[in-house]
């Protein structure tokens, strides 16, 4: 990935430059750790946290929805054994 910019960093200041963000293979929870240290260390933009923080937190909720839900070759099993 190219990474996150905002207008109120400095030049050359990107959030998670050259790094793969997936639903299968990020920690999201330690992802939004480091996007929150991010914060703290360049400043938090205008938003209050819609630029990194709102973005990784409906991520990690939508694969904690995704995954409760029971899988479609599941659900074909479970209707052809009745």
């Amino acid at each position: 990935g190219d990474g996150i910019t905002y207008k109120g960093w400095e030049d050359g200041v990107i959030f998670a430059k050259d790094r793969k963000i997936t639903l299968e293979d990020t920690d999201l929870d330690a992802l939004h750790k480091e996007a929150r240290a991010f914060e703290a260390e360049h400043g938090r933009d205008k938003g209050h946290g819609w630029l990194l923080l709102h973005p990784i937190k409906k991520m990690k909720l939508y694969k904690e929805h995704r995954d409760s839900k029971p899988s479609a070759d599941l659900m074909s099993s479970w209707s052809g054994s009745a």
